[in-house]
């Protein structure tokens, strides 16, 4: 049986992820959510360059919609490269990020920031079976409550919302916890002073 594709891939990317500058810092690394793409980290990237950090992303598993086996395998491998990276990773991807944390790449990731990220997974539905018809089947696999646990050598960061009506802050709250009001889910990447809070940037260096 051929894998089951997304009926969404059609909408169109939110942003650019501008091209990586080159930098003797340690890299960082973007990892969007379900639906979404490295370019919706587009603003926080541009930020994050200006201060001198090369900011790298990756396109995985059909934009996040594909099995989530692929997806975790994608991402560990892509994070695994690194000698050393700091990661940022909305929802879907901070759920991977974490799994990766645990395994190929737990030597690699020194800060890890979840935005809005679904380290537990996010609550069932009973439209679950319509949605992974017409989302893919990530969707569907990241429905339920699944253990989260802090990694060994990775230092775990929470940017949370008190308007993120997708993923609950019993799954997004992991490790140290930064709160922002207001800001909908799909905006927390967007978040540039919580960002450069949670990669210890100083105060000189907030934009």
């Amino acid at each position: 049986m051929p894998p089951r594709i997304s009926k969404l891939l059609w909408l169109p990317r939110s942003g650019v992820l501008p091209t990586p500058i080159e930098s003797d810092d340690v890299p960082i690394a973007v990892l969007h959510g379900t639906l979404s793409s490295p370019g919706n980290f587009q603003r926080a990237a541009e930020a994050l360059q200006a201060r001198g950090r090369r900011v790298v992303g990756l396109e995985y598993g059909d934009r996040g919609t594909a099995d989530l086996g692929r997806c975790a395998r994608e991402v560990s491998d892509f994070l695994a490269e690194f000698e050393r990276v700091d990661v940022l990773a909305h929802s879907l991807g901070g759920f991977l990020a974490l799994k990766a944390a645990h395994g190929d790449a737990q030597n690699s990731i020194r800060h890890l920031v979840g935005l809005g990220a679904a380290w537990r997974g996010v609550p069932r539905t009973r439209y679950k079976r319509i949605l992974k018809w017409v989302a893919g089947p990530a969707l569907g696999q990241i429905m339920g409550n699944f253990p989260a646990v802090l990694p060994p050598q990775a230092r775990v960061v929470s940017i949370v919302s008190d308007a993120d009506t997708v993923v609950p802050r019993t799954s997004s709250e992991l490790g140290e916890v930064i709160r922002v009001h207001g800001v909908h889910h799909a905006h927390i990447p967007k978040q540039i002073p919580a960002i450069f809070s949670a990669l210890q940037l100083t105060e000189a260096d907030t934009p």
